[in-house]
């Protein structure tokens, strides 16, 4: 399913790594453009997440808006840091019954903690200047986890992984008996 906001982050990112009238793009562009970047898969994620928890009616009304607005950005990137490391055994741990393909949900999970890291970078560290060709890279590259995402939408490893990212930490380190 496609989400407009998430369409129109991923537009705003293409459009601003775009030249300017001296030939390249403005750092402003190329940092704004991170920042879109991944924003577009933090809340493609959220979406999914908050979708996945609770009744259509209520993830479009008030209690979606409010459960959307609890989710914290170092829950994300912890979720995707277990996945991108212990996807196999986390996996075989959850579901036993296997099989696990996780390929795609790894190379999200990787792509997601870039692109946190980017965005803080863009943000904070004001030195280091961005070139076009990389920020070019990062925004294709979430376009392309925001497509597999989608395409992952009835798996059970998605919904063990949005549920970490939803509910943090401890559901992730928390097992059956």
């Amino acid at each position: 399913m496609s989400h407009p906001l998430v369409d129109d982050l991923l537009e705003q990112a293409e459009h601003l790594t775009l030249r300017d009238e001296t030939g390249r793009p403005r750092q402003v562009n190329l940092r704004r453009a991170v920042s879109c970047a991944y924003y577009a898969l933090f809340h493609e994620i959220v979406d999914a997440g908050v979708s996945a928890v609770l009744s259509a009616q209520d993830a479009r009304g008030p209690i979606g808006a409010r459960l959307r607005r609890t989710v914290r950005h170092a829950s994300l990137k912890t979720a995707a840091g277990w996945f991108e490391r212990r996807l196999p055994e986390a996996l075989e741990e959850v579901f036993p019954d296997g099989p696990h393909p996780g390929g795609d949900l790894r190379w999200i999970c990787i792509r997601l903690v870039e692109l946190q890291n980017q965005r803080h970078r863009a943000d904070y560290d004001l030195v280091d200047p961005f070139s076009r060709g990389d920020v070019r890279r990062l925004v294709k590259d979430a376009r392309r986890a925001i497509e597999l995402f989608r395409a992952l939408q009835s798996s059970r490893e998605r919904t063990v992984f949005l549920l970490g990212c939803l509910f943090g930490e401890q559901l992730l380190k928390n097992r059956t008996p």
